[in-house]
């Protein structure tokens, strides 16, 4: 592509930010701009970031997510990791699957605010590493929001901006809301869970950061003042099947595998690979 249809091509894009970023509750479609035409006008430094979220976004969200979004999403992550002190020796593996995506399982897609970033850097400032960050989001950030536990809650898969909004959440929408604020400052995180105990009691869902040098598990707004891999579920995990379909501890990813994460609350839907 000529050099003088690239630009005509990326100010196209920003005059499409500018007029999303104006008035935007929901996300619209990509505006007649496929997605090849997106990566090719996405920032060179971002480059390898959007092919990585386009080659392995869900069929679920191609053709319905805005390039104003994708473009404004992939800065902010690639930002939260040059703002990190753990930034430069992050693998690129894991910021790519754990770090960079916009979405943690089926909740809406949706940009997290200023607010809710600003307040994730607040709270991780003093943080050395990211076993540090997510220890102190795990600690402050329910309480700083009001956000806790609660059966009221309209849907399981809720979204930050929805569990905010009601200020209660499930297992599943507090471990989102975690993982979110996790990967807003470069901390690798994902969900993990069971669609089941091994004694058929229910399900659950936690979340699993990576500290640094290996992945550890936390209870979602249940901090426990000994750390990582401490909870009131780690003896109903220890009896977990692995391998078993309904009985295995998974985990989420971004990128294919040959297993999904189940969803209990969507048993059919096995976009999330895990």
């Amino acid at each position: 592509m000529t050099s003088r249809l690239h630009s005509a091509l990326f100010v196209l894009l920003l005059l499409v930010i500018l007029s999303v970023s104006a008035s935007r509750p929901a996300l619209a479609g990509l505006g007649g701009l496929d997605e090849a035409a997106l990566l090719e006008a996405t920032p060179e430094a971002h480059r390898e970031a959007m092919d990585f979220l386009l080659r392995h976004m869900p069929d679920r969200d191609r053709g319905k997510l805005d390039a104003a979004f994708l473009l404004e999403h992939v800065a902010a992550r690639v930002e939260a990791r040059e703002r990190a002190p753990w930034g430069d020796a992050l693998p690129e593996e894991l910021f790519l699957n754990d770090v960079l995506p916009y979405a943690v399982a089926s909740e809406t897609r949706e940009p997290l605010t200023a607010e809710f970033i600003e307040l994730c850097r607040r709270i991780t400032a003093d943080a050395a590493d990211p076993g540090a960050a997510a220890l102190a989001l795990n600690r402050e950030l329910f309480s700083a929001t009001g956000v806790r536990y609660g059966t009221q809650r309209r849907r399981p898969d809720q979204s930050v901006g929805e569990t905010m909004e009601q200020g209660v959440a499930s297992c599943t929408g507090l471990s989102v809301m975690l993982v979110q604020a996790c990967r807003a400052v470069a901390v690798p995180a994902r969900i993990a869970g069971v669609a089941s105990w091994a004694d058929d009691r229910g399900n659950h869902t936690w979340v699993e950061v990576f500290d640094g040098r290996r992945w550890r598990f936390v209870g979602a707004a249940e901090p426990d003042a000994k750390g990582f891999d401490h909870a009131w579920f780690t003896g109903d995990a220890a009896r977990a099947v692995p391998g078993h379909p309904r009985y295995a501890v998974m985990a989420s990813s971004w990128a294919a595998t040959d297993r999904h994460f189940p969803m209990v609350w969507a048993p059919g839907d096995r976009s999330v690979p895990g």
